[in-house]
């Protein structure tokens, strides 16, 4: 099904616009979301409850080298002596702690099913207020919308990439010459997640040309316009949002560095 969106050509474009909602489409949307949402959650569980430290505690934020929560585990350390001269910034010590990657995870399931059941309500509004009044009642690209959701599988896989992100920083800590540097996985993600994104919104565009003439305009602007500015805003609400709420979390389960 996700090729059959990516390679639809103008004939099939106006197809699936003229296509409601129905139970299928819903349940393509809603598996994809909760594909997504699981993704998500393995770009949290990557992120989230790994701490590298350096040797001086004026460099690290907090002040401190060495753990003032509970449940630190010590994963790996540069090895011993250190160098004379190595530079204030390297990093020495990396931990983990198992509580802030679980919370991480369930936020990232909860926020980010949250964000895309948000993005895709807003979406279904905008689109059928973009049209004029004489079209809306024929629930124009409402199948469209979830079946859009197929763009989404290349932004899951990016997530894919991160859990190698704590292992090469480990690597780069203990000395491994052999692991590639950690920018690696995110800089690959990051530019596989833009290639999905770009196309998408290239996607919504042209899906956008097949509404009816005397309307047509006010529906390519909004996907032009109205769908990466809201696509952005909720993505950014996400990442605030849920940093926000595990800071708070790991205060109150004392589970801070």
């Amino acid at each position: 099904m996700c090729w059959w969106v990516y390679l639809a050509g103008n004939h099939r474009l106006k197809h699936i616009a003229m296509m409601r909602s129905s139970a299928a489409s819903r349940r393509f949307a809603w598996l994809a979301a909760i594909l997504s949402a699981l993704a998500l959650s393995l770009l949290q569980l990557s992120i989230v409850g790994w701490r590298q430290v350096t040797s001086l505690p004026a460099v690290e934020p907090t002040g401190s080298i060495t753990p003032s929560g509970q449940l630190w585990k010590h994963v790996i350390s540069r090895p011993r002596p250190l160098p004379t001269n190595l530079v204030p910034q390297t990093y020495v010590d990396f931990w983990w702690n198992p509580a802030q990657s679980a919370t991480g995870v369930v936020l990232g399931i909860l926020g980010g099913g949250l964000t895309l059941w948000l993005f895709l309500s807003l979406l279904r509004i905008g689109i059928t207020k973009s049209h004029t009044s004489a079209y809306r009642h024929e629930q124009r690209m409402s199948a469209a919308i979830h079946y859009s959701c197929a763009w989404l599988a290349p932004l899951a896989v990016t997530c894919l990439l991160m859990p190698l992100l704590p292992l090469l920083q480990a690597g780069l800590i203990a000395g491994w010459r052999w692991m590639p540097a950690p920018e690696v996985p995110t800089i690959t993600a990051g530019v596989i997640a833009a290639i999905g994104l770009v196309l998408w919104w290239f996607w919504l565009i042209r899906l956008a040309t097949t509404a009816p003439e005397d309307t047509r305009q006010r529906v390519v602007v909004f996907m032009a316009i109205g769908v990466p500015a809201m696509a952005t805003g909720l993505a950014m609400a996400w990442w605030y949002g849920v940093d926000y709420a595990q800071q708070w979390l790991f205060e109150v389960m004392r589970v801070q560095f």
